[in-house]
């Protein structure tokens, strides 16, 4: 469908975008771009009519500064920012009490309608004039209300506290102010202004947001209260000050919920374009605090449960390093055990020489998963991390524990070495015994070098502790951190959130209970599922290639072809890219062994690019290890493909293709799988309403089809891009991302690969191409 129209711009809502005539596909084909069909099938020029009305403000979660995910494939709590049409928002809206209407004569009725004209003329004339100027007032003293609160709420968190309650108080009486000057409005005036077609949504909208600042200048003034309290108890617990604080946050809690019952009927396409910009990011900033509020209010008793509030809990903390990319986020090179009671930690153990410490009473021995035989045949406790599923993960390092002689633990805790300096921006920087000084800029790099360092010595025989700079830091930043000021809480709170939604902190309890909570919360580092869909995670595990992942960047290109009978083609091409490094343990091979984990039951097709290390790097079992029996009920053996010696199992609900890529400074590798989905998408017979609604539009089914892509823990830089091409006969009606670039048959979206991504679309078949078709 090549075309040799002009480029078009693609109007959506993150601005304007030129794009060439038509979109290149992976295998050749082509996204034919059209100037007739938008994504919800409407004509451009109409949808260009409706620009200002649909184009709504990305919905930005403010404790974590993440876009706020719309979808889940599992269901887990999130914070949706709930934002409505105008049309939902009417149908949402409980009916009125049904009023008994007498007959009336037409001339009665004639004079009615001519008496009611006359009244809101006249009184249009007569009260607007004054009243109109109020309301915009009204607004005014609003918009200068929320400017206020926005300059000084995140000053709560400083320590000028007595500043701030200057401000919010300024704030607080402005919304007072804007809100008795409404009252003062009677109510034959305030019927005029809410019935007059110019005014009435302004008025209501003015209404509302001044009564919801008074309720966010009070959420304020709780905050402030909040912190002053933590700061006079300084001295308590650490659990004492978490529990004042989540006690603090469900006063919040109230003041939010009645903002946002207020703001989010809220119709901002109603107002004038001066005023829709403030009252929509007011609106979306209201709705985000308050179900930010909602999620710490749900997250604190799972937080003062995991430090031992109720009982004393020990942990198993490993600490992975993302330049060696595992399954789970990174190599284990550290571990901890450590003993919590009432918040207060009562004993941590780090040893020096880091995970290798353990092999030496290692006294069970199993065959390592086959890709592991590059370093060792033996499996153990710093490869444990194979299964890119945190809870399989978890109990395999479990277990490697308690057959080393240590000590059985109630839950493991994965910690991403990344976490680090988002610490140390809240802290300040952290003295260590050695004199050293470990800071948010320079953390990481005075670690590694650190450890290397050592590394360097152990090669010249030189005893040395390589992790000893890691067993010295961790109990300094944890002192750093409970002797922390008040205004360290929120920040602190934030980073642990924002580091369990990105997997950067992985969660996984002994207790079942504890553990469904973890779950639902998303923070198990659980592989998920798409059922109704696509599904795709392309998990990379560094074996033999040291730090090398530090100067990986990676593109994911995955492309779904939907054939003419629903048959679905998928397209994954992945991209490796490694700069030149002169760092020590940087500058080798990266030698990674790939997964690509897709529903399950597809079948492979073919698969290039891929190049194996030589069989020469692989260590034999010794007659002694025997299989591993959690190995083999997870991994189910399906084959080989043949031409690509690309391996086929079946691994928590998926099918996984795995193969090798290697890449060297400053090389560029890619490879391409392509399979067949196990399912067809295909369109529905549509119901009686529909079929009517078809009819006058020329539709006649629609077919659905959604994608997850889960993000790997740790993983390098990485462009994700998806494209979706549709038969001939069909046309995209609808997709759930603002941000794609629409096409006439499919979509195209382009995105970096930050978190984990869901979208879906509607296809239509039109009676038209039906037509056609069956007449050629």
């Amino acid at each position: 469908m090549a075309s040799s129209r002009d480029p078009k711009i693609i109007r959506i809502s993150h601005g304007e975008h030129e794009v060439s005539p038509h979109l290149t596909s992976l295998a050749g084909d082509e996204l034919a771009l059209s100037n007739r069909f938008f994504t919800d099938g409407t004509s451009r020029q109409n949808a260009d009519k409706k620009n200002d009305a649909r184009s709504a403000p990305i919905e930005i979660n403010l404790l974590t500064g993440m876009p706020t995910p719309r979808h889940a494939a599992k269901q887990v709590i999130s914070r949706p920012v709930i934002q409505r049409t105008a049309h939902e928002q009417r149908k949402q809206t409980p009916p009125k009490p049904r009023e008994i209407k007498r007959k009336k004569s037409p001339l009665a009725a004639w004079f009615a309608t001519r008496a009611t004209v006359a009244f809101l003329v006249l009184a249009l004339a007569i009260v607007t004039p004054l009243k109109a100027i109020t309301t915009f007032e009204r607004l005014q003293e609003a918009k200068s209300g929320v400017e206020q609160l926005t300059a000084q709420v995140p000053k709560t968190m400083g320590a000028d506290i007595s500043a701030v309650g200057t401000h919010i108080t300024a704030a607080l009486t402005t919304f007072h102010s804007a809100n008795a000057s409404l009252q003062k409005i009677s109510a034959a005036e305030e019927f005029v202004l809410r019935n007059t077609p110019v005014f009435g949504e302004q008025f209501g909208v003015a209404s509302r947001m001044v009564a919801a600042g008074e309720h966010m200048s009070m959420a304020a003034a709780s905050y402030m209260q909040l912190f002053v309290t933590l700061k006079e108890r300084a001295s308590e617990p650490l659990l004492e000050r978490l529990s004042i604080f989540f006690e603090g946050n469900r006063a919040v809690l109230t003041e939010l919920t009645a903002a946002a019952e207020l703001v989010e009927p809220i119709d901002v396409s109603a107002l004038p374009e001066e005023q829709r910009l403030f009252v929509a990011e007011a609106r979306t900033a209201i709705l985000a605090l308050h179900n930010d509020a909602q999620y710490l209010a749900s997250a604190g008793p799972v937080i003062l449960s995991m430090l031992g509030n109720n009982t004393p809990r020990r942990y198993l903390i490993i600490f992975q390093n993302p330049a060696e990319l595992r399954p789970t986020g990174g190599f284990i090179g550290s571990f901890a055990l450590v003993d919590i009671e009432h918040g207060e930690i009562k004993n941590l153990q780090i040893p020096a020489g880091g995970s290798y410490d353990l092999q030496g009473t290692l006294k069970k021995h199993v065959f390592a998963p086959l890709p592991l035989h590059i370093i060792n045949s033996r499996w153990e406790f710093q490869d444990a991390n194979w299964f890119p599923d945190f809870p399989t993960s978890a109990r395999k390092l479990m277990w490697f524990l308690e057959k080393s002689q240590g000590p059985s633990v109630d839950g493991v805790i994965a910690i991403n070495a990344s976490v680090l300096p988002d610490l140390l921006h809240v802290v300040g920087s952290v003295k260590l015994a050695s004199g050293s000084e470990l800071n948010a800029e320079t953390a990481l790099e005075t670690v590694r070098d650190t450890i290397d360092s050592a590394k360097i010595s152990d090669s010249a025989h030189t005893k040395s502790k390589p992790k000893e700079i890691i067993a010295n830091a961790a109990p300094a930043v944890i002192e750093t951190i409970k002797a922390g000021k008040a205004e360290h809480f929120l920040p602190l709170i934030t980073v642990l959130l924002k580091s369990l939604e990105n997997r950067d902190v992985q969660l996984f309890a002994r207790d079942s209970d504890m553990q469904r909570q973890i779950s639902e919360f998303g923070w198990d580092g659980a592989m998920r599922d798409n059922p109704a869909g696509d599904f795709l995670s392309v998990i990379a595990t560094n074996i033999g290639g040291q730090k090398t992942d530090a100067r990986i960047t990676q593109k994911i290109d995955h492309q779904a072809k939907i054939s003419d009978d629903g048959t679905v083609n998928v397209t994954v091409r992945i991209n490796r890219t490694q700069t030149e490094s002169g760092r020590n343990f940087e500058g080798g091979p990266n030698i990674s062994y790939v997964r690509f984990y897709v529903p399950a039951g597809s079948t492979l097709v073919t698969a290039d690019g891929f190049s194996a290390p030589s069989e020469r790097m692989f260590n034999a079992p010794d007659a002694w290890e025997k299989e591993d029996e959690d190995l083999k009920k997870t991994e189910t053996e399906v084959g080989f493909h043949g031409a690509s010696g690309t391996r086929i199992t079946d691994e928590f609900g998926h099918r996984a293709f795995g193969n090798w890529m290697i890449t060297t400074p400053g090389s560029s590798v890619d490879a391409v799988v392509s399979y067949t989905l196990p399912f067809k998408v295909q369109p529905q017979t549509p119901s009686a309403i529909l079929k009517v609604v078809n009819a006058l539009s020329a539709q006649t089914r629609a077919a659905n089809y959604s994608l997850f892509v889960q993000r790997q823990s740790g993983s390098p830089a990485t462009t994700l891009t998806s494209r979706v091409i549709l038969p001939d006969a069909w046309r995209l009606g609808w997709i759930t991302d603002s941000s794609a670039h629409v096409a006439e048959n499919g979509a195209l979206l382009s995105v970096p690969f930050l978190t984990d991504l869901y979208y879906g679309l509607t296809a239509h078949t039109y009676a038209s191409h039906t037509d056609t078709k069956k007449k050629n």
